[in-house]
């Protein structure tokens, strides 16, 4: 079973090239249509960017403190091993500020954003 993250770039536009370029020290990385293939050791994640309208319904449960301003970016990446995703989440924050929700009504900075914290919040559901 795959869950989902949601990666959000408040401080400026990050685009899909963008994404594909700061993964691209990985293995591989490929784009088939919208969709960002990253392979970490023999494991995948999958990032799509999220249009407008999804946007802002994301936003509907965060802290107001933490909504930023637009124009942010924002992917959605589906993963199903926790040490992968905060991985990838981790070599994307090199490059950019980066929030993560969890999808679990937590919303955190990726600097904070852990394995066995995604393990426990999958645990409480």
């Amino acid at each position: 079973m795959s869950e989902t993250l949601v990666l959000v770039f408040p401080a400026r536009r990050v685009t899909v090239d963008d994404v594909v370029a700061w993964l691209g020290r990985l293995k591989s990385v490929t784009i088939h249509g919208e969709v960002i293939t990253a392979e970490i050791s023999k494991k995948h994640v999958y990032l799509v960017e999220s249009d407008d309208e999804e946007v802002e319904e994301i936003f509907s449960h965060w802290p107001t403190h933490m909504i930023p301003d637009p124009p942010t970016a924002v992917f959605s990446m589906d993963y199903r091993s926790a040490e992968v995703a905060v991985t990838a989440v981790r070599m994307l924050a090199m490059e950019a500020h980066l929030i993560v929700d969890t999808n679990y009504r937590s919303v955190v900075p990726a600097e904070q954003l852990t394995a066995s914290l995604l393990l426990s919040l999958l645990a409480r559901m």
